[in-house]
């Protein structure tokens, strides 16, 4: 297959044209810049499945309200723009520039020495403001790391105050393993899910990505969500060679914490910040590596077929798979991909579909109700489900050799800016070789300009 789409320079982060190519079996988007010269990067690697199965989503809905009209050429005055088509699924703020760890992948570039954290008055306001462009959407409390800000109880129960019916917070874990009683008072003030930073299994992994040996200190923040009854999803940042030999391990363990964990999130490593040198394609993992590994190490137990493409169009952006625990410890899927459904309109509108599945299954369900015994002895699926249902999904965010303007137009996955902007996540992060943002480049124009 060739197709051309539109692009930025990944030196200049001018609007170039893109195009997929295949090379054998893996598609690459090849441009050209007139200055920078050309980039060929990996996109989607083999044929199991190929990018063509996958096919195309339903448009949608567009957004509930633009911010900004168009005044030139995408990405640029991102805000949300009158070409923007999707709605927001989930919605991220950032709280705080400061983290008490220095990951050399981190997008948010925060330190624990520098940086400010967000006044409780501009966080109000910003609630309010994604309340008036149509909200309020399900919530992640971000940064820097969240809980290195003193007043991040307090901001999960104004969200809440605000109608903000499920909010998450995307932490690294430390504080809540390190500090006795300082999840039950995340989870007393009103927090839904853990949104954690899970690379792996093994200190090697956590000293090549992160710095530092965290595996004892992921395990505890588990232990902790399953006494404290707070649901918690696992999000390991995904890098060819490096990690990628331990999702069937990562699997394990999140059944061995069910039913508190609730979901694995694959982030296949974007490249945010300063490069000198472009990433290599070799260290690039795609949709399918990560599908085919998945399968391979857990013996089919999860297989590729199970997921599903983003159902909103571009479909290429994310997988999911729902799964439910059942009783001999084997997860069953209750999903599966099915090409000629799946190219079918959907009556129910993506966005909403997304939004609704993470309020209704990513936090931790009381068990009460049912004693011990009794929910071991469950026998089928549906009787399990409520309690041992368990996502399995992923997205790779673009990066400046990836990004695809047309993607980014149909991105659900928003961030909420003190400045009032709603953009796209990818936008947001966005950066040049040499570490600079879309807004600290010159406004560039084209002939589209009105």
């Amino acid at each position: 297959m060739t197709r051309t789409v539109r692009s930025l320079c990944p030196v200049c982060l001018k609007p170039i044209e893109g195009e997929y190519v295949l090379h054998g079996d893996d598609l690459y988007l090849d441009k050209t810049c007139p200055e920078h010269g050309t980039t060929s990067t990996v996109v989607w690697r083999g044929t199991s499945p190929s990018y063509e199965d996958w096919g195309e989503g339903d448009m949608g809905n567009g957004p509930a309200s633009f911010q900004t009209k168009r005044s030139s050429r995408c990405p640029y005055d991102c805000g949300i723009c009158n070409e923007h088509t999707a709605p927001t699924c989930t919605i991220l703020v950032e709280i705080t520039e400061r983290c008490n760890m220095g990951c050399p992948i981190c997008f948010a570039s925060a330190t624990a020495q520098t940086g400010e954290h967000m006044s409780m008055a501009t966080f109000a306001s910003m609630l309010e403001n994604i309340v008036a462009a149509g909200g309020p959407y399900p919530l992640q409390l971000s940064g820097g790391e969240p809980t290195v800000h003193p007043l991040l109880p307090e901001f999960i129960a104004l969200a809440k105050d605000y109608g903000f019916k499920h909010v998450q917070v995307n932490t690294n874990g430390l504080r809540i393993a390190q500090q006795d009683g300082y999840l039950e008072t995340l989870r007393d003030a009103g927090v839904d899910l853990i949104y954690l930073q899970c690379d792996g299994v093994s200190d090697e992994t956590y000293r090549r990505i992160r710095g530092r040996d965290l595996a004892a200190i992921k395990r505890r923040v588990l232990e902790r969500c399953q006494e404290a009854h707070v649901g918690v999803q696992l999000v390991p940042v995904l890098i060819r060679g490096v990690n990628d030999h331990e999702l069937g391990d990562i699997v394990k363990l999140a059944k061995e914490f069910m039913p508190a964990v609730k979901g694995i999130h694959f982030q296949p490593c974007s490249y945010f910040g300063r490069y000198e040198i472009a990433p290599s394609n070799d260290n690039r993992i795609t949709i399918p590596d990560v599908l085919r590994a998945m399968e391979e190490q857990t013996e089919g137990e999860v297989a590729l077929r199970h997921f599903i493409p983003r159902k909103k169009h571009d479909t290429h952006c994310g997988f999911s798979a729902y799964y439910v625990l059942a009783k001999d410890g084997r997860l069953r899927a209750t999903t599966s991909f099915d090409p000629v459904k799946f190219a079918q309109p959907s009556s129910v509108d993506p966005a909403d579909h997304v939004r609704d599945f993470i309020t209704t299954h990513s936090r931790y369900v009381d068990d009460s109700c049912c004693d011990t015994v009794s929910t071991m002895k469950m026998n089928t699926l549906l009787e399990r489900a409520r309690i041992y249902g368990l996502s399995i999904s992923g997205m790779p965010f673009m990066d400046a050799w990836t990004v695809d303007l047309e993607r980014l137009q149909n991105c659900c996955v928003h961030v909420a800016r003190s400045d009032g902007r709603i953009m796209p996540f990818c936008a947001n992060y966005l950066t040049a070789m040499d570490g600079r943002h879309l807004e600290d480049l010159p406004r560039q124009a084209d002939e589209r300009d009105v």
